[in-house]
């Protein structure tokens, strides 16, 4: 008993100077010799001292995963402070604290519509809604060389796009895509377009429309030795027989290898070709605050085109936009469209519901509730 009380105070009295534990190590040693029945160590097997707490290992894997929980807490700590640095606007910050919410939409549904009288406060009403033949007019009058002096200036058709999907936090992709329309006009846009076929016929033509890069099979090796730099072409189009010979620079190419998914394998390559050669391009903007809230802003003509031609430029798009909204998505996928002109901010909204081809959600929502009334 006395010899555990010893080792106690050995062990935890703190060691402030030598001389005063010299004394007590005496002590111990002089009182383990006269113990009784004292075997050797050799034979016993015991220490003097317990030390299993710094000798002993842990379990297997309690290291390892200790250390992943430490890395992960690091990491955690590393997007926290990230997004804390985050800054956002002061004024943005008000709107966040009243309503919880920001957003850029345009949104004049909760506002009663314009008056019959000619003269009233726009802010306070609905859009008042024009044809694209009538806003393009009233778009070159203010362009007049007695106003703007820019009647040559390009129009812009501005939508809208509600993202969100029936699932709850669950939002679409980004609506892109590349179509001709029906009368071009010089954009000031320019794509790098590689396409590849075994067709000596197809390569030839595709040379004369003015494709920078045209290619066969031979192309996999030129790739592979790093003599040829794929990714300088914005869209590489490829016919369907020589999908099976690119497989070896599928990893290279990544998301640009040719599918028929994203419309870049096909049989017709030399319209496809043309498409994205000539073709509008438009791609969605989306918000970093309202994640159901993207916009398309893409030129559709000039002034000096006719306003029949603007309108044709914008059916098309519109058709073409409209024509991604997916199954799952009840609402409407274009919320509003506008015509726009440079320099002025003045927007005309436009009855895009009434283009052909352009299904009108709410309407029929509409329409089945009213027969669901009738029937009860």
């Amino acid at each position: 008993m006395m010899q555990s009380q010893l080792v106690r105070s050995l062990l935890c009295r703190p060691i402030s100077n030598a001389a005063m534990l010299a004394p007590t190590v005496t002590t111990f040693l002089t009182s383990f010799t006269a113990l009784p029945n004292k075997e050797p160590l050799q034979q016993t097997g015991r220490a003097l001292l317990h030390t299993s707490a710094s000798d002993e290992a842990a379990r297997k894997g309690t290291r390892a995963r200790r250390e992943a929980i430490k890395k992960a807490n690091k990491r955690k700590k590393v997007v926290e402070e990230v997004k804390k640095k985050e800054f956002i606007p002061f004024e943005l910050r008000d709107k966040l604290a009243k309503f919880g919410k920001v957003t850029p939409r345009l949104d004049v549904s909760h506002k009663p519509p314009p008056p019959d009288d000619d003269i009233y406060i726009a802010h306070f009403h609905l859009w008042k809604t024009y044809s694209i033949e009538h806003a393009v007019e009233m778009h070159r009058e203010s362009h007049h060389p007695s106003i703007y002096n820019m009647p040559a200036a390009p129009v812009y058709l501005f939508m809208e796009l509600s993202m969100s999907t029936d699932k709850a936090k669950r939002y679409l992709d980004d609506i892109r895509g590349v179509l001709k329309v029906p009368h071009p006009f010089p954009w000031g846009a320019e794509r790098q377009v590689a396409v590849l076929s075994d067709q000596a016929s197809v390569r030839e033509r595709a040379q004369e429309m003015g494709v920078q890069l045209v290619g066969g099979k031979e192309i996999v090796k030129l790739v592979l030795d790093g003599e040829v730099d794929m990714s300088l072409y914005d869209h590489i189009v490829a016919s369907l027989d020589i999908l099976p010979d690119l497989v070896p620079i599928r990893g290279i190419l990544k998301k640009s290898f040719p599918s028929a998914r994203n419309g870049t394998a096909v049989l017709d390559v030399l319209s496809t070709a043309d498409c994205f050669l000539n073709g509008l391009k438009y791609d969605c903007v989306r918000d970093k605050y309202d994640l159901d809230y993207a916009h398309i802003d893409i030129p559709v003509g000039t002034l000096t085109m006719n306003a029949d031609e603007i309108a044709a430029n914008v059916e098309v798009l519109i058709k073409d936009v409209a024509a991604q909204q997916p199954t799952r998505k009840s609402t409407d996928l274009i919320s509003t469209a506008f015509i726009k002109c440079p320099p002025t901010t003045e927007l005309f909204a436009i009855d895009f519901k009434t283009i052909g081809g352009i299904k009108d959600n709410q309407a029929e929502e509409e329409e089945e509730s009213l027969k669901a009334a009738k029937s009860r």
